[in-house]
């Protein structure tokens, strides 16, 4: 009994079914590879196969049943993500069933490495050679070392972790210090993909090239180059150093041949140091260093920097404010001492935003000297001009000045006498009345308690300001900086905001203790706003001011652009276009039909300006031309009607000439009905012989006006018959006869 149980069992063990799955159990693919995969039985006659991802991810493949015992699994193109673990299922005819399971591992390894810096080394000086390997999975198995001769100089491995399913670029760097030139050295980047199952010939690429380095050559610098600008009395220092030279000698001058009044001193073996302790009008000059290495054979550079000396240390002085009287003529006087260049002062009569004169200095600087310009301002005053302020605003217009450096101003009252105007004289200068209830430049809107002994470090105005204040006008595009400052406060806290919860787009930036800018780069449309400035002093028990500045956005970049003036015929009504683009605010537009020194036409825009939105706007002019109105020219003219905006962008225009096509005359008769007086006095060319008289005016609109036809021909051309009639309609203009007025105008029209 106990051999025939164990014979029964040998037998069913010998018989059973068996699954078997090629290669192996794992495998090892590279990307863009063919991989197939077999999966057989044995001791089954025929059986069905199920494959599947374990991932649960497609395997964009194909199935080939090969024969009733074996399936192939197929893949064309191995990519990153078909690395899984894949299971065959087989099904036998007799019922039972067996799985197997495969590792596809997978490997991206296709180029050389790339090696970079190689060239134009410097002997002595450290070089960075770098060796870059692309497109590699995954990271974390790649090697790379630098190797020279038999010599492994550095060996690093990838250390970043492996992103599934992307390819990766590695690279490696190497300082390198090459000894001497002249000597043909190579290095190799070589690059070893540490992954069991590659084929030894794919694990390993390299790259060697050849180290190329290059003669030593003085490199010599100066600082500051180029143009250097100092002002008068400030301390200057000139910097010289040379770079690929362990020692030089060093020697400074003016290419003027002007005195230095000072000599160069070397502050290491590299670099020299000239400096000037006071600067004078006669250190405008171009200085060179010239730097001479010991070990270089006497090989020398030489660096150059041009000197621009200027001088701007005091406010204006204004002179003629006080004890004017009003309607009498008076002188205001702006002296600025101690200028140079004189050449490139200018002086500006401001009051508010308006400026009233501008003068540009045309007297050549005198070398060498300082020299004082004066401005002088005619101004009529009247009685309501007292206590107000004018200033005297001085730039100078100098590249390289530093902005805090190039403007300085003088304000001061008007001091008018109280007196009667003389009515005869008109006064030059436009005051702007004081606002009722605005404040500005961080005024208090009520008035200080005289009773009140303490008194907050942020007082009333001159002692905290908002410049720009008030009205600020500024053109799309330009840049805008608001200054917010405090007086009689050691340090001040500023917050910035608008009023009506806009984006400002910008952040505020404190330049002192007491003073913040706010600076927008570059204006734009919802620039149109309120912003506000809140000072609060650190020393005045939280008491705050607070200023105002209405920001007020234009936009009116380009000249009009006049179409329709070509290809007239003669008395044919045409209509000439003007298009303005990109305006705003529109309805402050105004755009006229100017033929020499005539409007023939005036429009002012009628539409609301869409906020936040540039617009553009068209004026038709409608127009009958003559054989005559050949090449001549016709302007259209825009202006922006916007206080504030400079002067010299208020207006464009654009002027274009009127092409009439030639065109024979009408020489059909044409009858005009002309309305003369009755022949009671002769007369000539339609004009009365004698003024009329009063007394007798009831007498002339009581008359009765003859009609007479005039016969034209073709003599006579249209534009006579026009002249002819519009002297006609002005004499009965004079003359009040209305009906003959009216019977002229059909004249005309028929015309």
């Amino acid at each position: 009994m106990e051999l025939r149980i164990l014979w029964v069992f040998v037998i069913s063990t010998a018989f059973s079914l068996d699954v078997y799955l090629e290669p192996g159990k794992k495998v090892v693919s590279r990307v863009g590879d063919r991989l197939v995969l077999k999966c057989g039985v044995r001791n089954c006659q025929k059986a069905d196969f199920l494959w599947r991802n374990l991932e649960d991810r497609p395997l964009h493949s194909s199935l080939a049943r090969v024969s009733d015992t074996e399936s192939q699994l197929i893949i064309e193109n191995i990519l990153l993500m078909h690395e899984v673990k894949i299971e065959c299922k087989a099904h036998c005819s007799d019922g039972s069933r067996k799985a197997r399971t495969v590792d596809v591992e997978v490997y991206s390894f296709p180029l050389d490495p790339v090696v970079s810096g190689n060239e134009g080394l410097k002997p002595g000086m450290k070089n960075d050679l770098t060796c870059l390997v692309r497109d590699v999975y995954p990271g974390e198995r790649l090697k790379i070392e630098w190797v020279q001769g038999e010599t492994v100089l550095k060996e690093e491995y990838g250390d970043e972790a492996t992103v599934e399913g992307q390819l990766q670029s590695l690279t490696s760097v190497y300082s390198y210090t090459p000894k001497s030139e002249g000597k043909e050295e190579s290095i190799t980047c070589r690059a070893t993909l540490d992954l069991p199952g590659i084929p030894a010939n794919q694990q390993t690429r390299s790259s060697t090239v050849p180290l190329t380095v290059q003669p030593l050559s003085l490199d010599a610098y100066l600082e500051p180059k180029g143009k250097v600008v100092s002002r008068v009395g400030d301390r200057l220092v000139l910097k010289c150093g040379v770079e690929n030279c362990q020692k030089a000698e060093f020697s400074w001058r003016s290419l003027d041949d002007k005195p230095l009044h000072t000599s160069g001193s070397p502050v290491s073996d590299t670099e020299s140091h000239l400096v000037i302790e006071k600067v004078k009008l006669d250190h405008q000059t171009t200085i060179a260093c010239k730097a001479r290495c010991s070990s270089s054979n006497g090989s020398f550079r030489q660096g150059k920097a041009d000197v621009t000396v200027y001088s701007f240390p005091l406010d204006p002085v204004v002179s003629g404010n006080e004890g004017l009287k009003p309607g009498m003529k008076s002188n205001l006087t702006c002296r600025v001492h101690d200028v140079y260049p004189v050449e490139r002062l200018k002086i500006e009569w401001v009051q508010g935003e308006m400026v009233l004169e501008k003068e540009y200095e045309d007297k050549t600087s005198v070398e060498g000297e300082l020299q004082s310009l004066t401005s002088v301002y005619s101004y009529t005053p009247k009685s309501e001009d007292n206590e107000e302020s004018i200033t005297c605003r001085a730039t100078l217009d100098l590249p390289g000045l530093p902005a805090n450096q190039q403007t300085r101003n003088s304000t001061v009252p008007l001091t008018v006498q109280p007196g009667r105007p003389n009515p005869s004289t008109t006064a030059v200068l436009t005051t702007q009345p004081r606002p009722v209830t605005e404040t500005s430049a961080l005024q208090s809107p009520n008035p200080p308690n005289p009773t009140n002994n303490h008194v907050s470090p942020l007082s009333l105005d001159p002692d905290a300001y908002l410049e720009p204040k008030g009205k600020v006008v500024s053109r799309v595009g330009d840049r805008l900086v608001l200054k917010c400052g405090v007086r009689n406060c050691q340090k001040a806290e500023f917050s910035w905001r608008i009023l009506d919860d806009k984006p400002l787009h910008t952040s505020a930036s404190p330049v002192s203790d007491t003073e913040s800018h706010l600076v927008i780069e570059k204006v734009e449309l919802d620039h149109q706003t309120t912003i506000a400035c809140k000072a609060r002093c650190s020393s005045s028990n939280g008491s705050f001011r607070e200023g105002k500045a209405d920001v007020t956005v234009y936009s009116f970049p380009l000249d009009p652009v006049v179409s329709g003036n070509e290809g007239l015929k003669p008395g044919m009504k045409s209509n000439l276009t003007c298009r303005v683009h990109d305006v705003y605010p529109v309805e402050r537009l105004k755009i006229e039909w100017v033929q020499g020194e005539t409007v023939l036409e005036k429009e002012y825009e009628d539409k609301t300006t869409v906020e936040g939105e540039l617009q553009s706007l068209t004026s038709v002019y409608s127009y009958t031309p003559k054989s005559e109105d050949n090449e001549e020219n016709i302007t259209c003219r825009a202006t922006l009607n916007l206080p504030g905006v400079p002067a010299n962008q208020q207006t464009r225009s654009s002027t274009v000439p009127l092409t009439v096509q030639p065109g024979r005359p009408n020489l059909s008769t044409t009858a005009v009905l002309i309305t003369q007086p009755r022949p009671d006095t002769e007369t000539s060319a339609l004009q009365s012989p004698n003024p009329p008289n009063p007394k007798n005016v009831s007498q002339q609109e009581n008359s009765v006006t003859e009609l007479t036809p005039i016969i034209v021909g073709p003599t006579i051309g249209i534009g006579a018959i026009l002249s002819a009639v519009a002297m006609v309609m002005r004499r009965l203009k004079k003359t009040k006869q209305g009906n003959a007025l009216e019977l002229a105008k059909s004249a005309l029209h028929m015309i």
